[in-house]
């Protein structure tokens, strides 16, 4: 008589299972909502850029009004040339930085991470470097103009004050928008660093798809031309 042993099948998978097939769906669950939980570095980053977007529009909308009353000037400008080129300047950065923040807001929005890093850190770059070389001395010179030289024209004279306090605004708020990408340059550097980003970057890849092209060509019978090819009687 045969054995227990004898007629009892062997298992087919008797291998050490792998590790982690015992885990539950909830475990998983667990470990996943903590990956997506945002680190400190994570909520300086957004707080940061919400304050550089509030920032940048406040400059734009400013800058942008200075503009249009210098242009607008019955007597040729409110600006000498020196604060005109420094304020185009600072209103160009405005518009940089608007576009940047919205595009890191939304993608923040959507998946919880920035734009690529390298990309966040030559913004910071143009944007910090262009504001430091502009933004403290067109403050200067905003500051250093003087609206009663307008007197005895009352009325231009108000204008050139409210030309000083709109434009000081205006450079303000973009001076302080430079120094706050100043914060998030060596930040960001900090948040890649510590994540190792830099040591697998991410791979570009090129959509694959099917270009096709169809021609269709038709022929028209001409009626006309075979009546004056009739054979001849």
């Amino acid at each position: 008589m045969a054995s227990a042993s004898d007629i009892t099948p062997l298992l087919a998978n008797s291998e050490a299972l792998e590790a982690g097939e015992y885990e539950r769906p909830q475990d998983v669950d667990h470990i996943t909502a903590i990956q997506h939980h945002p680190t400190p570095s994570l909520r300086t980053t957004v707080v940061l850029t919400h304050l550089s977007a509030v920032l940048a529009i406040l400059g734009f909308i400013f800058d942008i009004t200075v503009i249009s009353i210098d242009a607008a000037a019955p007597n040729g400008f409110y600006m000498y040339w020196n604060l005109r080129e420094r304020v185009q300047g600072m209103f160009g950065i405005s518009i940089l930085t608007v576009i940047a923040s919205s595009l890191n807001l939304a993608r923040l929005r959507h998946s919880r991470q920035p734009l690529w890093t390298w990309v966040n850190l030559i913004i910071d770059a143009v944007i910090v470097i262009y504001t430091i070389n502009l933004a403290p001395e067109a403050i200067a010179l905003n500051f250093d103009q003087s609206p009663d030289s307008w007197l005895p024209d009352e009325k231009a004279a108000s204008v050139a004050r409210a030309v000083v306090v709109l434009l000081g605004i205006g450079l303000i708020s973009g001076l302080i928008g430079g120094l706050v990408h100043l914060i998030l340059f060596p930040l960001r550097c900090y948040a890649s660093f510590k994540s190792g980003s830099w040591r697998n970057p991410q791979a570009w890849r090129i959509p694959s798809g099917e270009f096709k092209i169809e021609f269709s060509v038709k022929f028209l019978r001409q009626e006309g031309a075979r009546e004056s090819r009739a054979p001849e009687l």
